[in-house]
């Protein structure tokens, strides 16, 4: 199963971080392709998911500039594996990496902004301060505007 990884970072475009992976240590590469301050980073290697998902980075409360929070943004079926279809409490979800909402009727900005402030997004309105912070949120909430143009 492929998972995709990110960092929120708006000082850097690249950031290396050391995991321990069976027993040594494997250097892991977060990099922002878009240079939108979010660092992203795929692997379909169970033990660096597994190394990933339970480090003092993964999903940690704390947000210093020290401790970048990871997340996963994205799961992609591989093969034939199953995707997990449960919430921790056996409740049926939505598959993380589902696929991408488009709204074709969406043409200006203030109705991206309208889209992307209200449910089920709730995104801020200080986060979607210019096209390509609104972009960048869309890209990240898993929403498309295929008629928007800059």
């Amino acid at each position: 199963m492929l998972k995709t990884y990110q960092i929120k970072d708006a000082y850097s475009v690249k950031k290396a971080i050391n995991f321990p992976v069976n027993g040594s240590s494997k250097l892991i590469v977060f990099e922002s392709k878009n240079k939108n301050s979010i660092l992203t980073f795929e692997t379909s290697d169970a033990d660096i998911q597994g190394a990933i998902e339970t480090s003092k980075y993964f999903k940690t409360k704390e947000s210093t500039m020290f401790l970048p929070k990871i997340t996963v943004i994205k799961t992609e079926n591989t093969n034939d594996d199953e995707l997990d279809t449960t919430d921790d409490a056996g409740n049926d979800k939505q598959p993380t990496g589902a696929g991408t909402k488009e709204y074709p009727e969406v043409t200006t900005f203030e109705d991206a902004k309208t889209v992307l402030k209200g449910e089920p997004y709730n995104v801020a309105f200080q986060a979607l301060g210019s096209p390509e912070k609104i972009f960048a949120k869309a890209a990240e909430m898993g929403v498309s505007f295929p008629n928007l143009k800059v």
